[in-house]
């Protein structure tokens, strides 16, 4: 069964920061920006400490964010999900039992289109939006999306990722490690 996703979320983009996550008191993070051959040393030192991953397919190097990249994601590292702007990769991620968390950005009207009809095709567990402050929009998103909404991008201290939680419409929020600080506090 997939967990619930829930309150602030690490974005850990390389090994200090992966450092720095494993030091702090959150349970799961968002691997961003790593090398496919360097995931071999990061999910034992997650399961090491009892921490879960959700892998960004679109954002790891040598892999490509489609069904067989996020099928071999799954079946070799056994991360909690997968996010992806690619709605074979989200397909693929449910299907594999994972959760499903399609990644969004809100350009323009016409993006918020497209978006809206590739989320109703695809129907993740979640859906993240960036850039994340502009919270007017989170109620009309909720409502038009269907699904529980992590907001990320550009969120540039833990009070303000807390301030966007506070409001209610948003489950989760992704914030860079380096944001975050060395031990989860900010800088």
């Amino acid at each position: 069964m997939r967990e619930n996703i829930s309150g602030v979320i690490p974005a850990v983009n390389d090994f200090a920061q992966l450092r720095a996550f494993l030091k702090s008191d959150y349970g799961r993070c968002v691997l961003m920006h790593w090398k496919l051959g360097d995931l071999d040393r990061v999910f034992p030192a997650l399961k090491e400490k009892n921490r879960t991953a959700l892998i960004h397919a679109d954002l790891t190097a040598g892999l490509t964010a489609d069904a067989a990249g996020a099928e071999y994601l799954v079946h070799k590292f056994s991360p909690e999900g997968i996010i992806s702007t690619k709605s074979a990769a989200v397909t693929a991620a449910k299907e594999l039992g994972v959760t499903a968390v399609q990644r969004v950005f809100l350009i323009d009207s016409a993006a918020l289109a497209r978006s809206e009809a590739s989320v109703a095709r695809t129907a993740p567990d979640y859906v993240e939006f960036l850039p994340a402050p502009c919270p007017e929009l989170f109620p009309m998103l909720s409502r038009k999306f269907g699904v529980p909404l992590i907001a990320g991008g550009l969120i540039s201290s833990r009070e303000m990722a807390e301030d966007l939680l506070s409001r209610g419409t948003v489950r989760a929020v992704t914030v860079s490690m380096a944001t975050l600080g060395r031990n989860g506090e900010n800088i």
